[in-house]
């Protein structure tokens, strides 16, 4: 889901729209796919903005849990143990 960050005044692909008020979010521009020994290298198209901490960890379970009325299933934009 795409929501408005008031402060970047830009679209930010997060898990929920309360993701700005939690302390794991972090906007970034998309920096790409990761290939390791490889480095980053381009979507083929501009993916704009994302929340950085879901796309390299996942989100934390205690907000995966809220998201999915507590049966938060492993691989689904979750991570291990609470997060942050």
């Amino acid at each position: 889901m795409k929501i408005r960050d008031k402060a970047l005044k830009e679209m930010v692909d997060v898990s929920d729209k309360d993701c700005p008020n939690r302390p794991c979010y972090w906007p970034r521009p998309d920096p790409g796919v990761f290939t390791q020994g490889q480095g980053y290298r381009s979507r083929g198209y501009n993916a704009g903005w994302m929340c950085g901490t879901r796309e390299a960890h996942g989100c934390p379970l205690k907000y995966c849990s809220e998201l999915n009325d507590g049966a938060a299933v492993k691989g689904q934009d979750c991570q291990e143990g609470d997060g942050l």
